[in-house]
């Protein structure tokens, strides 16, 4: 006959490796490359801006809005990483719109 002491035991590790990783997950935030200057790129050419879950970062700089991101692309400032990237950048400054009102 099993132990009870066993099911509890491995319930409490199983709850304990659980929290461990969620508290990673949420040290170690993943960043998405959005877009890096271009060589004419407002005097920061390489400079990459990144999203993570707090926001948008421009490398060396710091926290930068999407409307910013925005408007370094209307300056032909910026290279996307992705043909999808200006649409997403526009529906997260819709969604902060929807938030507001």
């Amino acid at each position: 006959m099993a132990s009870p002491w066993g099911f509890f035991l491995t319930l409490f590790l199983s709850l304990i490796g659980a929290a461990i990783a969620v508290a990673i997950s949420y040290a170690q935030p993943s960043r998405t490359l959005v877009a890096t200057f271009g060589q004419t790129g407002k005097g920061w050419p390489g400079r990459k801006i990144t999203y993570d879950n707090q926001g948008f970062v421009l490398e060396q700089v710091g926290r930068v809005s999407a409307q910013d991101v925005l408007s370094y692309d209307e300056q032909g400032s910026i290279e996307w990483a992705n043909e999808g990237m200006r649409e997403w950048v526009t529906g997260i400054i819709g969604q902060s719109h929807s938030f507001a009102t």
